[in-house]
């Protein structure tokens, strides 16, 4: 008897996207799949264990990365119709189970034993597995793409969107307000308040991207010149007018 074959499936497919859906569209469906597909979420027990969620996780994050990388989207998009042929061809070339599964069994050795257990006697009080910084995308790393021009808030929205940070998360996260924010990645510096305050938004804001400390003094020693040379035509239009 032939054995049935698990047909391929394309980053798309797996994540739910169309071909033609944007970076913002892949952001958007990759947070939300991570807050589906969350560990002690009880309505996929009888979908994963603990061992197959956290490799689907960590599957969903690769192909993100993926996905957000033009140059690899691009080469991506050119080959996936002639290239993939069998499920084991479906997934990155990144994506190693091996490496995963390694990383799977120290996280689960430093966890502490379960205690309590639900009334179908399955384990209740499960802390949530976190991801390896390893796991993530390396915000400096694409930060190098900018190094050697002016950092300005355009290229700052680029590299939140690159590593899957909403402007949602990012407020949530540093307490900065989205009018605040949006500001500072439009360039609208007439919208911001006095220097010294920006100059907090912007250091809470890198760390907030996880921006090591040379590349966020980079950003903003650039973004205030930025904003210092927008406003300095405007202060001399307004002496000039009062002097006639």
């Amino acid at each position: 008897m032939k054995k049935a074959k698990l047909f391929p499936f394309t980053y798309y497919e797996i994540m739910g996207l169309d071909r033609g859906c944007t970076t913002h569209d892949i952001n958007t469906q990759h947070e939300k799949l991570k807050r589906i597909y969350l560990p002690g979420n009880p309505m996929l027990r009888d979908l994963f264990d603990d061992e197959g969620l956290y490799i689907f996780n960590n599957l969903l994050d690769v192909i993100h990365r993926h996905l957000v990388d033009f140059e690899l989207r691009k080469d991506y998009d050119m080959e996936v119709d002639s290239r993939i042929n069998s499920l084991e061809e479906s997934f990155p070339e990144d994506f190693s189970i091996t490496e995963i599964l390694r990383k799977f069994s120290k996280i689960k050795k430093g966890q502490s034993k379960l205690i309590k257990r639900d009334i179908y006697g399955r384990n209740a009080d499960k802390k949530e597995i976190e991801h390896d910084v390893a796991d993530t995308p390396d915000t400096n790393k694409i930060f190098e793409k900018y190094c050697d021009c002016e950092i300005s808030g355009e290229q700052l929205k680029n590299i939140r969107e690159a590593i899957g940070l909403s402007l949602k998360a990012i407020t949530s996260n540093t307490k900065i307000s989205s009018f605040i924010i949006n500001s500072i990645e439009n360039d609208q510096f007439s919208s911001l308040p006095a220097e010294i305050y920006v100059k907090g938004f912007l250091k809470t804001y890198c760390k907030a991207l996880g921006l090591n400390k040379d590349n966020s003094e980079k950003t903003i020693k650039d973004f205030l010149g930025k904003m210092k040379a927008s406003t300095t035509p405007r202060i001399i239009e307004n002496i000039d007018e009062e002097k006639e």
